[in-house]
């Protein structure tokens, strides 16, 4: 299990970004709830 999966089973709330760098320049912010799936199927 990796580093960045032990602390999600911790806190699973995650804050995020994504931006465009494309002008005019456009981006979203956002938060949530993580929930690992461990299903493969």
């Amino acid at each position: 299990m990796t580093r960045k999966a032990r602390n999600l089973y911790k806190n699973p709330k995650v804050y995020f970004s994504i931006d465009d760098e494309t002008f005019p320049y456009k981006g979203v912010k956002g938060r949530g709830m993580v929930r690992i799936s461990e299903d493969i199927d």
